[in-house]
């Protein structure tokens, strides 16, 4: 059963295709050649054909025939349109009397994200084993593009789990299907797959297990960082990683606050050698599945609430496009499907009312964590006194976890190639919230966290 978004049919797994009849593509672009490779790939010997309202000629040893020449396909075959420009392309069709067309879109975009060769070489071979997971992992990738688009979302997320469960991939390690999962709640189904992937060996990386053994041996234990959303975050995990030449861990499904862990992941990242950046929440299932795989210490960086949400709120609006969109579901509270058409007052009111208070109430819940919760070493610290002395601070964490190799003054000054890196005023949610905003998140805030912290009201 094809997906529908719109009006428009969407390819999203070539088992929606007919095995009988012709298949024909328009478009003999990337997209073209991807659809073309993962037919050839999947579908040997089923016919396919190409056409274009505009070229001839030859591609990939097919005939282009013009909507004239391509007629005597229309009746039987499925037009398969491989280009961004589809109601115009759909349009000019119809009009000469095809009904069958789909959109291959969305099937692209998640072959796009698995990196799959540009060209489809003549020579090449597509039919053994391992050239069958692209492609089903750019059905996977695509399936989990439309469960976003809040196109049938129950459907999407079952076939994602049909196509990684009958094919023995798991391909929720990719941000675009992980996000689906979570944008309609489902944690324990995707923590499920990740844990049985890892256990087939799909978490297997030679050049990550090389580092981690480096790692291990000269005595670097788990390093567990865990900061707020918009704290950053991008900046710590390419300062510590550079400085101690380790593999980076994700030992949760992803998202903020992560409140389901990937135990399998979770138990190799304990065994030391490696570092786990996240935005976990304090909950007890978090913390009894670090303490049961003996991680002790946590490394906490907090922030000003009021300015976390501002940068957040700008995160949003830089990465609210095309190939980044689908992180949106990430962090909880979900935005509203028409957020993108909010005006920018709108979108500031939004977040001060939804998004600021969970941030409240995770900083505080790890304030408690730190001073009763016995079983593990807790260190907090403040984004402003990171940012006050940054090297100090990197410093610091290392020496917490053990570590005496101080960091060089150069890789701190290198972080403005750090990712989602902005100036990190710690004061600029006064210029963004009006009084009658601010008014309620100081309100919100505890006096004890002012105190301990030192923020402004």
């Amino acid at each position: 059963m094809f997906v529908t978004a719109g009006g428009t049919t969407v390819l999203c797994d070539l088992d929606d295709l007919p095995t009988s009849g012709p298949l024909v593509l328009h478009g003999q672009g990337h997209a073209g050649e991807i659809v073309y490779g993962a037919v050839q790939a999947l579908r040997p010997g089923q016919e396919v054909g190409v056409t274009h309202l505009r070229h001839t000629g030859g591609w990939n040893g097919l005939e282009i025939r013009g909507p004239d020449a391509a007629a005597p396909w229309r009746d039987a075959g499925t037009l398969v349109i491989c280009s961004e420009d589809f109601e115009p392309v759909a349009a000019a069709y119809r009009e000469r009397g095809w009904s069958r067309i789909v959109s291959a879109d969305a099937f692209y975009r998640g072959f796009r994200r698995f990196g799959w060769p540009p060209r489809i070489d003549g020579d090449a071979s597509l039919h053994d084993s391992k050239q069958r997971a692209p492609a089903h992992a750019g059905q996977a990738a695509a399936l989990g593009a439309r469960v976003l688009a809040e196109v049938d979302v129950s459907q999407g997320c079952e076939r994602i789990r049909r196509i990684a469960e009958e094919e023995g991939i798991c391909f929720p390690f990719d941000d675009v299907t992980k996000s689906a999962f979570l944008e309609v709640g489902k944690f324990a189904p995707l923590a499920d797959l990740l844990n049985r992937a890892v256990r087939a060996g799909h978490f297997e990386d030679g050049e990550r297990d090389r580092e981690k053994s480096d790692a291990v041996a000269r005595d670097v234990g788990p390093i567990l960082v865990n900061t707020m959303i918009k704290s950053g975050t991008g900046f710590l995990t390419q300062a510590i990683r550079t400085h101690l030449n380790l593999p980076q861990y994700f030992i949760s499904v992803g998202g903020s606050p992560n409140v389901f862990i990937v135990e399998e992941i979770l138990a190799r990242f304990a065994r030391g050698g490696a570092l786990s950046v996240q935005h976990l929440d304090p909950s007890e299932e978090t913390l009894g599945a670090l303490h049961r795989h003996g991680v002790r210490k946590i490394y906490v960086q907090v922030r000003d609430p009021r300015q976390a949400t501002v940068s957040y709120l700008h995160h949003v609006e830089n990465n609210l496009k095309e190939g980044l969109r689908p992180l949106r579901h990430w962090v909880q509270p979900h935005l509203p499907s028409d957020y993108e058409t909010y005006d920018w007052r709108q979108k500031v009111a939004w977040q001060a009312k939804n998004h600021f208070p969970g941030l409240t109430v995770w900083v505080q819940e790890w304030v408690d964590a730190a001073a009763n919760d016995e079983r593990f070493e807790i260190v907090i610290e403040d984004f402003a006194d990171f940012a006050a002395d940054e090297r100090a601070s990197v410093n610091g964490l290392l020496r917490f976890f053990g570590i005496d190799r101080p960091i060089d003054a150069d890789a701190i000054q290198r972080k403005e190639a750090a990712p989602h890196f902005r100036a990190g005023r710690t004061d600029e949610w006064r210029d963004v919230f009006d009084t009658r905003q601010i008014e309620r998140m100081n309100a919100l805030i505890p006096d004890a966290l002012f105190e301990r912290f030192r923020w402004e009201r």
